[in-house]
């Protein structure tokens, strides 16, 4: 039996295609670039149409490193995939532009279904290493995707979320 969450968005998936909205675009995780900023770590493509968004509560206090599995979501954690048309201009930690969260919306986010994520801070609190294995994402038209391969990053820690 589905969930009325779940309900919710497959109505507004339809009403979405029916009224020519576009859907979203399967992300590629082929990622250049991070970053991580209070309890947000961001990583983005070559041409800033897709980022990966991860969100920690007390992220900078882990101190040690820390799994999760993805097919049981909680209250601390939120990942996201957002794969935009083209380029995208979003702020990267303070930096001028428009913050991220402005820029999702139910078209282009991909959500995680199955997977593992570690994340793990350096002993000086200056980076973030990531790692994400069997990655599966599903957006709001249950297309699903699936990672070819594992995803790691590094991501410098900085300043707060932007």
């Amino acid at each position: 039996m589905e969930s009325m969450t779940t309900m919710k968005i497959c109505v507004l998936a339809a009403m979405l295609t029916v009224f020519g909205a576009d859907m979203p675009h399967p992300p590629s995780f082929e990622y250049v670039g991070a970053v991580s900023c209070g309890d947000v770590v961001m990583a983005w493509n070559k041409n800033n149409s897709e980022v990966l968004s991860i969100t920690l509560r007390d992220l900078a206090a882990a101190s040690r490193q820390h799994t999760f599995n993805l097919n049981n979501p909680t209250r601390e954690l939120h990942v996201r995939v957002d794969a935009f048309e083209g380029p995208e201009g979003f702020a990267k930690c303070g930096d001028l532009g428009t913050p991220l969260t402005r820029i999702q919306d139910t078209t282009s986010g991909w959500f995680p279904t199955a997977g593992r994520l570690t994340v793990s801070v350096d002993t000086r609190g200056s980076k973030v290493v990531v790692s994400l294995r069997e990655l599966v994402v599903q957006s709001i038209n249950r297309d699903r995707v699936f990672s070819k391969r594992a995803i790691w990053f590094s991501a410098p820690m900085v300043g707060m979320a932007g």
